[in-house]
């Protein structure tokens, strides 16, 4: 028996196929690319959408459904313009949240990962220093032999104690549990996460700009210390060869005096030489120092990886490594040049999690470590304050 379907039924058949093949290749999209998940980004090379398009089309064989885009009659879909003014089918469509959290506070954290960190027993870091050696030397036979004694220096600083402490309300974990399958925040491990690295910026930021001998307003997110809270930082150790630029542009000549300064200790007669490896500056002037050497960076290159994949700039030799800690206004820039193996982050207690007692409908807690910097030879480093 045959049967002859009007040009219109047809139409509707090849619609509602089109519609339904639709439907499953966006099913099978979703279950390959779930929200969130990045398939094309140039800048970081990524491209997968050929893999896609090939996995699509196994998922679509594996259903036993033809896809033709040529097949496809869209008609047009029904707008959600009126969501904005209370349409009443369109006020029902969910709004899905991403759980990806955009952090515009975020900064690198570099010298925390190149600073040597170094077990400490007990909260004084004490530790001898060599700084000068008795000689005798040459002297005629029969010479009455005395003793040449060298010079001992005993260092002593304080651990210091670091803090983030968080909390969530009891109705906020209640409220978020039910969205936890399905890949929503977790508010409970994201405040731990966050305080974690707010104690790394923390900590950061002593290592550079700490006072503890004086105190200061100017912490990270506007805390203020007084005396003796925090470990006093590389811009406050360095004192040998500490040098007031008196406003003026960074130029080849002021950076290399700071490097000989390190590499000499001053030209001391009675200290030996330093090895610095590492220039620490703000963005402007690691910028300014760029447009400096730009013929030479055309000639060498201008990357140079430290270990765990940090890139700097390079001059003569040493690395230039940018750090948003460092100030940068004008006539107040500085120059760090480190001898690293000089540096020691002396810790008595690591990064620790803690549950705090509970005294309401709240869970609280803090994040500590136990800690100081030292440079066992501030000599052998050098620092210029009070560029352009």
């Amino acid at each position: 028996m045959e049967f002859n379907f009007s040009d219109e039924l047809k139409a509707k058949y090849a619609m509602q196929k089109s519609m339904s093949d639709l439907k499953l290749a966006s099913s099978g999209f979703n279950r390959l690319a779930p929200e969130g998940a990045t398939y094309v980004d140039a800048m970081k090379g990524i491209d997968s959408r050929a893999q896609m398009s090939e996995a699509l089309t196994e998922f679509s064989k594996a259903n036993v459904v033809e896809l033709s885009l040529k097949t496809f009659n869209l008609q047009k879909a029904q707008s959600i313009g009126g969501l904005a003014a209370g349409g009443t089918d369109t006020t029902l469509i969910p709004i899905y949240v991403d759980p990806a959290m955009a952090d515009l506070t975020r900064r690198h954290t570099p010298l925390l990962e190149l600073i040597p960190r170094v077990t400490q027993y007990g909260n004084q870091i004490s530790y001898n220093q060599l700084t000068a050696r008795g000689v005798f030397g040459w002297a005629a036979e029969g010479a009455a032999l005395t003793s040449n004694e060298d010079t001992y220096v005993r260092q002593t600083t304080a651990i210091k104690y670091c803090y983030a402490v968080g909390q969530i309300t009891g109705p906020y974990l209640a409220a978020s549990k039910p969205y936890l399958s399905q890949g929503y925040v977790d508010g409970l491990n994201m405040e731990i996460r966050n305080k974690t690295q707010t104690l790394k910026y923390v900590e950061e930021d002593s290592l550079i700009n700490g006072d503890g001998t004086s105190g200061r307003s100017t912490g990270y997110g506007g805390k203020t210390y007084v005396a003796g809270l925090e470990p006093d930082g590389m811009r406050k150790l360095i004192t040998t060869n500490a040098v007031d630029e008196s406003s003026a542009a960074v130029s080849f000549s002021l950076v290399r005096t700071l490097i000989r300064r390190a590499k000499t200790a001053n030209a001391s007669t009675t200290l030996g030489v330093g090895d610095p490896n590492l220039l620490v500056t703000d963005y402007t002037t690691k910028d300014n120092l760029k447009s400096l050497m730009t013929p030479t960076l055309r000639y060498e290159g201008d990357t140079y990886e430290l270990p765990f994949g940090i890139k700097a700039m390079q001059f003569d030799g040493l690395p230039v490594l940018a750090s948003k800690f460092m100030p940068d206004s004008s006539n107040a820039r500085e120059v760090l040049v480190l001898s690293t193996d000089t540096w020691q982050n002396r810790v008595m207690q690591d990064m620790t999690y803690e549950e705090l007692a509970k005294t309401g409908d709240s869970y609280k807690f803090l994040v500590k470590q136990y800690l100081a910097p030292i440079t066992v030879a501030e000599q052998f480093n050098a620092r210029g304050y009070n560029f352009a």
